[in-house]
Parts: C-alpha cells; sequence; structure tokens
C-alpha cells in the first residue's frame, strides 16, 4: 500500500523502524486478524454510538469517477470510513485512530499524485477496505492471482464488527453512522453487499467517447 507521504508526491522520510512497523503491521494476515479482534474486545459498540444505518459501497470500473463520489459523499458529515489516519493499523479503527490522534499532526490537503485535482490529507477518505476482506479470508492473493472466496457467516459477522469499529473510530461525530467505502474488488461481492440491511452500492462506468 502507498504510504500517505508517497501518495502526496513527499519523499517517503520513514525511519526504519516506521518502515518494518508498517510492513509488519500490513503484511501478515495472523498479525492482522488479532488487531481486529483486540480492537473489538478493547472498544466494543458503545451507548453513545448510534447503530449503523444505510451503509453505502462505491464501486467502478478505472477511471470512472468512484474517487470523487467517495470525496463527496464523505464532505456530508453523515459517514464514516476508512481514511490515512487509519494506517498503517487498518483493521483496529478504533486503537488505530487513539494512535494517530496522539502522535500526528494533520497535514495541509494536497493533490494527491495521480495528478486528478484531488487533494487529500490525513482525513482523507481511502480504499482501504479491502484489506479487512483479505483478513477475513474472503480474498487470497498469496498465488500471485487474486482469488475471491464465497464469505462464510463468520466472515461476513466480521465485516459486520468491522463496519461497527469504523464508525466507534469517528467518536467525535456520532452522527456519523452512515458506513462508507470505495473498493472496486467489491464486484466480486456485490450479492452478499445486497444482503446487508438497507444498503446503497454505487457501480460506477467510465464515460464512454
Amino acid at each position: 500500500m502507498l504510504s500517505f507521504q508517497k501518495e502526496l508526491g513527499q519523499p517517503i522520510g520513514y525511519r526504519s523502524a516506521e518502515i518494518w512497523l508498517h510492513d509488519l503491521a500490513l503484511r501478515y494476515g495472523f498479525i492482522r486478524k488479532a488487531l481486529f479482534h483486540l480492537d473489538c474486545d478493547l472498544f466494543g459498540p458503545s451507548k453513545n454510538i448510534l447503530p449503523e444505518t444505510n451503509p453505502v459501497f462505491v464501486l467502478g470500473l478505472a477511471r470512472s469517477g468512484t474517487s470523487i463520489l467517495l470525496e463527496i459523499l464523505a464532505a456530508t458529515g453523515a459517514f464514516s470510513f476508512l481514511s490515512y489516519k487509519h494506517m498503517p493499523f487498518v483493521t483496529a479503527p478504533v486503537t488505530a485512530t487513539r494512535i494517530s490522534n496522539l502522535r500526528r499532526k494533520n497535514l495541509d490537503a494536497r493533490e494527491r499524485a495521480h495528478g486528478d485535482g484531488i487533494k487529500i490529507s490525513l482525513k482523507s477518505p481511502e480504499s482501504f477496505e479491502e484489506v479487512i476482506w483479505q483478513t477475513l479470508g474472503a480474498a487470497d492473493t498469496r498465488s500471485g492471482l487474486y482469488n475471491f472466496r464465497t464469505p462464510t457467516n463468520t466472515m461476513r459477522q466480521g465485516f459486520d464488527a468491522f463496519r461497527g469499529q469504523v464508525i466507534l473510530s469517528n467518536h467525535r461525530h456520532p452522527t456519523a453512522n452512515r458506513y462508507l467505502s470505495k473498493n472496486n474488488n467489491n464486484i466480486g461481492r456485490i450479492d452478499i453487499l445486497a444482503k446487508i440491511p438497507k444498503a446503497a452500492i454505487f457501480f460506477l462506468y467510465p464515460k464512454s467517447g
């Protein structure tokens, strides 16, 4: 995954310990899964947070405008989503947010490396959701090819819990109880997402001609 610094087009400038930490947190499935369960155990559902309702999933083909739609929806303030502040502990959203609040300052928004006019900061939404699908076992890339796996009930329950943790990580905005993600790989999971109560799925195509 691209680091926040690289996405901004800045020199990474990471110390070796930071590079090691990112690699450790993202590379190994058993660590990602342990962090996920720890996050759920330590910071479970709170009575101060409204339950999730009407999640929105954005997906589509390359250059179809999914990033712009994600930014527009995120700007409404009605949604909770994964952002750069959750890196590298993507599977532990609440823990990641608390660590981020302690050690990071939000950088000024800058145009991302794509050169598409979209500006990002640590608070910007990003398509990190696939990490949890891989962690839950619903995707496999070890062979060098991407293989979807039909989610089991355990995987579905894990994804339900994860969405709740993302909402909990946005505790400063308790009314933002709608989960939002952009994940083009979800094209292989539309039937699963459609079974989530009151879920909205946006599938975008690139403009022809």
